[in-house]
């Protein structure tokens, strides 16, 4: 049918020019071929014009979405700044130059490339169905260009950082220059020497600071260390009391922890009073207790692999 014929004749400009031009000189509702003199049936010439306008769209939009997206390169190209010598040292005023002449050449050949494609598709857009030829082109590309301005930039921050170090040894040979025009060599020997001692006091005293400084969070990490202990000690009477008093029966017993300059120790009393002279059953009942909490501290794991031993004393208590 209609859509065969143009399909069989897309790679021949010529048939395709031939095939269009043939339906324009017969109208728009022929009975006969004006060459051949025999019946077109008018369904055919119709398909034909419909099959030549549906591929003559495709061909334009993807032809205008070519052009669109050249003119959007060109703009690109044409936004690429250079690099400004103001913002950079003297002695890098040749290296800039170089690098500027790299972008443009750089610039230029694509612009070209892209005008090139520019004028072979507008050239196919006045005449859809020609073959258009073109030659190799060249397009260069920013690699090197890059790698030259890296260059310049480490170049750049080297310099920079030689630059402080000059400023600050300048500043400070200026500042002795202007002291020294102002006072007399001796005052400013004395004052020299003045300073300069000045400067070992300071060093010192933030040498102490820095020590004093580390004894301070090393007394504060003592402190803390001795809190947690004594906070845990705290909980562990009050656990031996609670066995005392309720798993033993013996609420006349209790431990209380004291915290003096020597330190944290254990005090018995019995009734409410330090108790002294304890017997051999009243120390087994605390030595008891006492087992008994630290057998409740033990992990899970650790409980299962203990074997517990009582001693028959203590069935007396």
């Amino acid at each position: 049918g209609s859509e065969m014929c143009i399909r069989d004749s897309k790679n021949d400009p010529d048939k395709i020019n031939w095939i269009k031009h043939g339906v324009d000189i017969h109208g728009e509702n022929p009975e006969k071929c004006i060459f051949c003199r025999n019946s077109i049936d008018s369904d055919f010439i119709k398909n034909l014009k419909l099959a030549f306008s549906n591929e003559l769209t495709i061909l334009e939009n993807k032809l205008a979405q070519q052009n669109s997206w050249i003119k959007s390169e060109i703009q690109k190209l044409n936004s690429i700044p250079y690099i400004n010598k103001e913002d950079y040292f003297k002695d890098s005023t040749v290296d800039i130059q170089n690098i500027n002449k790299d972008i443009k050449i750089t610039i230029d050949n694509r612009k070209e490339t892209l005008k090139t494609l520019e004028s072979s598709i507008s050239e196919k857009q006045r005449d859809p169905f020609s073959i258009i030829e073109i030659n190799e082109l060249n397009w260069s590309d920013f690699s090197k260009i890059q790698v030259e301005i890296d260059s310049l930039y480490d170049k750049t921050i080297e310099q920079i950082e030689k630059f402080e170090d000059r400023k600050t040894r300048s500043i400070d040979f200026l500042r002795r220059y202007y002291i020294a025009k102002i006072f007399p060599v001796s005052e400013f020997t004395e004052l020299s020497q003045k300073i300069n001692q000045l400067e070992e006091y300071i060093n010192d005293k933030l040498e102490k600071q820095t020590e004093l400084r580390k004894e301070k969070e090393k007394f504060e990490q003592e402190v803390i260390e001795l809190e947690s202990s004594l906070k845990s000690e705290s909980e562990a009477i009050k656990r031996i009391n609670m066995i005392l008093q309720k798993s033993l029966a013996h609420s006349e017993l209790s431990l209380e922890s004291i915290n003096d300059e020597g330190g944290i120790y254990f005090e018995v009393s019995r009734n409410s009073e330090r108790a002294y002279n304890l017997s051999e059953g009243e120390k087994s009942l605390l030595a008891f207790a006492y087992y008994i909490a630290k057998l409740e501290s033990l992990s899970i794991e650790e409980k299962s692999k203990t074997v517990l031993f009582i001693d028959d004393p203590v069935s007396s208590l």
